[in-house]
């Protein structure tokens, strides 16, 4: 049973990005890890492209800051640690964030796969 395949459309059809996103399954748990820190913060994934990722989390991490996406993805890859800098926080009407991530190298084809 593929649960991926209904994620996997464009999520903004109209932009003109490096990279096509695609919306996450739903309940696609991060654990984000800042480097020099003891903080890390639970959130949701809510979209991906081989150069980034979107996420909702309870607070914003600041613009330009190093952070570890910590993600899981199905078989065989299982667990993953993704280098990625913070490009925007932008507050949402329901009090939580959503933040932009640039990866610090791309991901492959077969890892967006594992991953949607």
């Amino acid at each position: 049973m593929a649960i991926a395949l209904p994620f996997r459309g464009r999520s903004h059809p109209s932009e003109q990005r490096a990279a096509p996103r695609y919306r996450c399954p739903p309940a696609t748990l991060v654990l984000v890890c800042r480097p020099g820190t003891e903080g890390h913060l639970e959130g949701w994934a809510h979209e991906l492209s081989r150069s980034g990722i979107g996420l909702n989390l309870a607070e914003p991490l600041d613009v330009g800051s190093a952070a570890v996406v910590r993600i899981h993805a199905r078989k065989p890859c299982g667990t993953l640690l993704l280098a990625a800098q913070v490009k925007h926080a932008t507050a949402q009407a329901d009090g939580s964030w959503r933040v932009g991530c640039a990866f610090d190298e791309p991901l492959d084809v077969e890892l967006m796969d594992a991953l949607l």
